[in-house]
């Protein structure tokens, strides 16, 4: 294990920046297309120092152990390459971003370097096939370790990659169609589907590689580390895999020619024994061993990558966010969703970050309030189990802070549930109608009729702090709960996409709003 020293080389990348924070006055594509949050999460786990002035030099890279060249948009020359090449026959660790259809010309700089060791970034994109959708990893039998704790990671537009025999195969996608790039179009994707050269079957996205005493990584689809997306998905997990899995020096480089050599005798032997024994009898007994060393090498070597390869802890304090999916109805994805607008809520997720949180999705209660600082729930449909409410009962005594949101769309609600387990009749939350006018016609007449209004009422006492809306109706609670407490937020539609807007948007007037909200 290295120290964790990384560089991050701006000099060399106009895209995906690093320097400029996301904050609550930078709104817009360009403040969540970044790499600002990746970098100052990045921060909690190693020491991470960024290049903006200097090439890349043997001088420079002598104080690192993993360089991270992500998004070129800047050749290279022969000198920084040769000392790239040398950074890693020494022990260092080099990670190679790189995107589709060599979009802004990152690819042709990277395969600068990467073709050195024998790896290319290809011109193209892939997608799923025949759906024509966006591709999705999903875990397998015997995973890398750098994907060995992602169980799902949702490509947002990969390239292809080529590489050597003793590449380490991270990430494979199956029945993906790949399409060549074109410079016709400003991000080179071409218009047409149908071309003679579009291939079907199945690709190299990520690729591993022990190259002297260091390593490489090379991967296929920049977007999925922006601002907008970094902790959605598997992204954070294969992030820290992959950083882990670059902060090693090759202790017995050779272990892999001796095992080709031993696996080529074998074979040698086995074609010996074919041509002068029983055949049935020989294969027989080599489809029972190699069964039988199956059996025992898969688990074996699953548990020796996990022992190994765990991920690592931070070595800083943050502050989390954790949204339960299990009790919770929202859509928060970084692939497109025709998900109702009211249900997403990735824009709100996204948003925790301008103020310093670290968001994530956890699919139980458990995992939740294991993890976070602050646990979300939103428009409540599942019955909540006693074993949970419990469980938020102890996190809630012991300092933690519960947001609860709530609609009057939602009409499965079982906020009650928990509300009533912690506070009795002392907080409820409760359907009521308004009495309005309507006013039917046209300009030469018309008539009043009276109409009622349903809306969810937040009914209790011993509140700590309250906030009405513009017709005095109690929008937000806090209440305290042993060291914690709860904030119940009865209209969830506001900090839905549906009026805080997409993840690129720039907010009007009544969306600010909501965001300072």
């Amino acid at each position: 294990m290295k120290d964790g020293r990384v560089l991050i080389d701006e000099l060399h990348s106009d895209w995906e920046n690093t320097t400029r924070p996301m904050d609550k006055g930078w709104y817009g594509t360009m403040s969540v297309y970044n790499y600002y949050s990746l970098t100052e999460w990045l921060k909690h786990y190693y020491q991470v120092d960024i290049n903006t002035n200097r090439t890349l030099s043997s001088d420079l890279l002598g104080d690192y152990d993993i360089l991270i060249i992500k998004c070129p948009t800047n050749p290279f020359n022969k000198s920084e390459v040769d000392a790239v090449v040398n950074f890693v026959a020494e022990g260092g660790g080099l990670y190679l971003i790189g995107d589709h259809t060599n979009v802004f010309g990152m690819n042709y700089c990277l395969n600068q370097i990467a073709d050195n060791f024998g790896i290319h970034f290809n011109f193209d994109s892939t997608y799923d096939y025949p759906t024509g959708n966006l591709s999705v990893y999903r875990s397998s039998i015997l995973p890398h370790p750098i994907v060995q704790h992602v169980s799902e990671f949702s490509f947002l537009t990969s390239c292809t990659l080529n590489a050597p025999l003793q590449a380490e195969n991270v990430i494979i996608g199956y029945g993906l169609l790949n399409r060549f790039g074109t410079y016709s179009t400003p991000y080179f994707f071409r218009e047409t589907w149908n071309t003679p050269d579009v291939e079907v079957g199945y690709f190299l996205q990520t690729v591993a590689l022990k190259y002297g005493k260091g390593r490489v990584v090379a991967f296929t689809d920049s977007t999925v580390f922006s601002n907008f997306a970094m902790f959605m998905d598997g992204y954070p997990n294969f992030t820290l895999g992959t950083m882990e899995y670059l902060n090693r020096e090759n202790l017995f480089p050779y272990l892999n020619a001796l095992f080709w050599i031993a696996s080529l005798a074998a074979a040698a032997f086995s074609f010996y024994l074919l041509r002068r024994e029983n055949r049935f009898k020989i294969l027989l007994t080599f489809l029972v061993i190699g069964l039988f060393s199956f059996s025992i090498a898969a688990p074996t070597f699953t548990t020796l990558n996990e022992f190994y390869y765990p991920l690592p802890l931070p070595q800083t304090d943050f502050s989390r966010v954790c949204f339960v999916q299990s009790y919770s109805d929202f859509d928060i994805t970084p692939q497109p969703s025709v998900t109702p607008l009211y249900k997403q809520f990735d824009t709100f997720f996204i948003w925790t970050q301008r103020v310093g949180f670290v968001p994530s999705v956890e699919e139980t209660l458990k995992d939740a309030v294991a993890k976070g600082d602050v646990v979300v729930i939103i428009n409540p449909v599942k019955t909540f189990s006693l074993e949970d409410k419990r469980l938020i009962s102890r996190y809630l005594e012991n300092g933690g802070n519960l947001i609860l949101m709530d609609s009057v769309l939602n009409q499965d609600s079982t906020a009650n549930q928990l509300l009533g387990f912690l506070y009795g009749d002392a907080l409820k939350l409760q359907v009521v109608t308004s009495p309005h006018t309507l006013r039917i016609g046209n300009s030469t007449g018309g008539q009043n009729i009276s109409i009622l209004d349903p809306y969810l009422a937040i009914i209790g006492s011993g509140l700590t702090y309250s906030v009405l809306d513009d017709v005095n109706r109690t929008f937000v609670v806090v209440k305290e709960y042993g060291e914690g407490r709860v904030i119940v937020v009865v209209d969830s539609y506001s900090f839905s996409n549906a009026v805080m807007g997409g993840s690129f948007t720039v907010p009007d007037e009544t969306q600010r709003a909501v965001y300072e909200a």
